[in-house]
């Protein structure tokens, strides 16, 4: 028996082709066995059946900011709703402080503020909050993108990229860093959606966009015949459309978004600066680290070719 821990990667997305070459390695076990990730309905769910079948009084907003906590993890809801029961006794309602106090790195998740405003039944905080996330999450990503575009042909050939490699990277960021701001509110959405216990509609923003690249790839790509640009036009699209869906449902379905004003952009900018910073960080360290070893094979590559 072979097991192979891949926890790190997903089955969809940029990890799809990773786990497709380690299924293609072990090709000759006659029985795989999979054990994919809960999805975001099947995780909640889960957490809604465990909190029944304790006795636990939980409501949705607390629900959601759980399932954030957790990260859909089937095995950490069951062991942070079994603490909750105990500090509850299933006698009162679970809080958003009984959360932050009991859940491990509750405090560090991104709706926490937001999910806390709910909770207390103040939807004009949470409203102006959300609002204001969004702004900070805007501007900061301009100032990456610009960042990004200056400096973009010499982070690929820091990356060991040269020749062919080097033009089609230049390509591909030229059309694709200007749309990282979008991209940057297409993934932030749909944690807003899952502060208001939406996890439907917060799906549906990957979901489309998916949808999006998948007809539009095949058109721009083979038909059109636009090659790495038509590639590009699709994730810019794409991206678009993670906005769309996102805007839509906090917008039209939940209200979720005031017009943020210059004294709540400037009060909510430390609990946000709080809480993003040690995550930018967090999710900063695994591409920075891969870009080192492929910048490093790369090297290595080169040198026994002299």
């Amino acid at each position: 028996m072979v097991v192979a821990n891949l926890a790190e990667h997903g089955f969809e997305g940029d990890d799809k082709a990773k786990l497709e070459r380690v299924q293609k390695f072990f090709a000759d076990i006659p029985a795989p066995v999979e054990f994919r990730p809960f999805s975001p309905e099947a995780a909640r769910t889960l957490a809604q059946t465990l909190a029944k079948k304790s006795g636990l009084q939980i409501g949705l907003v607390e629900l959601a900011l759980l399932l954030e906590a957790t990260g859909g993890d089937a095995a950490r809801i069951e062991v942070e709703i079994e603490k909750l029961w105990l500090l509850t006794a299933g006698a009162r309602k679970v809080t958003a402080a009984d959360i932050a106090a009991l859940v491990p790195d509750a405090q560090e998740t991104t709706i926490f503020v937001l999910v806390a405003a709910i909770g207390r039944g103040d939807r004009a905080a949470a409203r102006q909050f959300a609002a204001t996330g969004l702004v900070h999450t805007f501007l900061v990503s301009i100032l990456v993108t610009l960042l990004m575009w200056a400096w973009r042909v010499d982070l690929l050939e820091l990356l060991g990229a040269s020749g062919k490699s080097l033009e089609a990277g230049k390509i591909l960021l030229d059309w694709q860093v200007p749309t990282l701001p979008v991209l940057a509110l297409g993934m932030t959405l749909p944690g807003l959606l899952r502060a208001v216990g939406d996890a439907r509609r917060s799906m549906y923003v990957t979901l489309f966009g998916a949808i999006a690249i998948a007809v539009l790839d095949p058109i721009l790509i083979l038909w059109l015949d636009l090659g790495l640009i038509g590639a590009s036009l699709g994730v810019n699209i794409s991206r678009c459309v993670w906005v769309v869906v996102g805007l839509w449902g906090a917008i039209r379905a939940h209200d979720m978004l005031a017009w943020p004003t210059r004294a709540h952009m400037v009060a909510d900018a430390r609990p946000l600066t709080r809480i993003a910073f040690p995550a930018i960080l967090t999710n900063f360290a695994g591409p920075v680290a891969m870009a080192f070893v492929r910048s490093e094979e790369h090297t290595s590559e080169l040198q026994s070719l002299r």
